[in-house]
């Protein structure tokens, strides 16, 4: 009989398995791609040396945040023998009372709405986009916030023209 030790770590192969690479699985979990040594540890048993020669184990905590937002239900990653539940690429394309994902009624004529916004913050540096992020989430929170909206305008429009800064200064 498998440890719950054993069963996460079995549990996490499988995942890494799943989506291709242990940089893919950091990324579905919400951390950066290179953010990869502690689960590989974990994976592969590596061994403390401030622990008394014991392996890295995965603890509760860090197997129900891989269970709530990979969706595996809790305590997928204490249980045997499963299976990984199939989930939609999307999770929220389907909008509340339609059948069909909001991706496949878009008119492929025009940009959506993602595809103009990714546009628009691909011309400003880190440091605005970073402003920019900061924003929609208040506005997420109150989208009526005319300020807010406004202030999104202001940083969103294009990045004034090196060439015409210096002619300015």
């Amino acid at each position: 009989m498998e440890t719950v030790e054993e069963t996460r770590r079995a549990g996490l192969r499988l995942l890494v398995d799943k989506y291709g690479s242990m940089a893919n699985l950091c990324e579905k979990l919400g951390y950066a791609r290179n953010e990869t040594a502690t689960l590989t540890r974990i994976l592969n048993a590596n061994v403390r040396r401030d622990r008394g020669g014991k392996p890295y184990n995965m603890g509760r905590p860090l197997a129900r945040h891989i269970e709530d937002t990979l969706q595996l239900g809790t305590g997928w990653m204490d249980t045997q023998n499963r299976t990984i539940p199939d989930q939609p690429s999307l999770p929220d394309a389907l909008i509340a009372g339609e059948s069909t994902p909001a991706y496949t009624t878009q008119t492929p004529s025009r940009p959506s709405a993602v595809e103009e916004l990714r546009n628009l913050l691909k011309r400003h540096s880190a440091t605005r986009r970073k402003t920019c992020a900061d924003l929609l989430s208040r506005m997420a929170v109150a989208p009526e916030d005319d300020e807010i909206a406004f202030e999104l305008e202001i940083l969103l429009s294009p990045p004034p023209d090196k060439a015409n800064q210096r002619m300015r200064a």
